[in-house]
């Protein structure tokens, strides 16, 4: 299966370095850009099948795509971003300040179980993608899946399939990630 992750585009709280979690702020005009910019690089070849997180910031590249090429779009709860509880809207300057010893503790080598303040952790969006990874699993191998999410989920669904499919003796032929927007992936985001 060839699978493909793709980033939203940029909201006004990407680029005014906010907390963004499940808050859905509209996409900025370099947003739009980006989003149209992802639909016309993945329309290119189209998939059989499109995931998205119910997010108005991913789902308008999933409808866009699914628009374009005619392949089924899913709404996925699992691909929703992490709660990040009281750091919602924030910006940076600011939880450093409020909250220190989480700072620490998401910086830290491993911080899957840290939760955020009022929110959730790493763990507890991975344990959430679970299902949807096993589905996956089960894909034929020649099938194509773009999965539209936000920043966390990506970045836990990719370690999340690897390790699964590793445990399974199973390997995926391909999966791609597209950061067609915000700040961009590689990690937990750095507040």
């Amino acid at each position: 299966m060839r699978l493909t992750l793709v980033r939203h585009g940029e909201t006004a709280y990407n680029r005014d370095g906010l907390g963004l979690g499940r808050a859905d702020p509209p996409l900025t005009d370099l947003g739009l850009r980006q989003t149209a910019a992802a639909i016309e690089r993945l329309a290119a070849e189209p998939p059989d099948r499109i995931l998205t997180s119910p997010l108005g910031r991913a789902a308008a590249i999933a409808r866009g795509l699914a628009e374009r090429t005619g392949a089924p779009l899913e709404v996925r709860e699992a691909l929703t971003e992490m709660d990040v509880g009281e750091t919602e809207g924030l910006p940076f300057a600011e939880m450093r300040e409020r909250f220190p010893g989480f700072i620490e503790a998401w910086r830290a080598p491993d911080p899957a179980d840290v939760v955020m303040p009022g929110g959730e952790s790493l763990a507890q969006v991975a344990a959430r993608l679970e299902p949807l990874v096993a589905e996956l699993h089960a894909f034929p191998d020649d099938a194509s899946v773009v999965a539209v999410a936000i920043g966390a989920a990506i970045v836990t669904f990719s370690g999340n399939l690897s390790t699964t499919l590793t445990n399974m003796g199973t390997a995926i032929q391909g999966i791609t990630v597209d950061t067609s927007g915000g700040s961009g992936i590689g990690g937990p985001p750095t507040p």
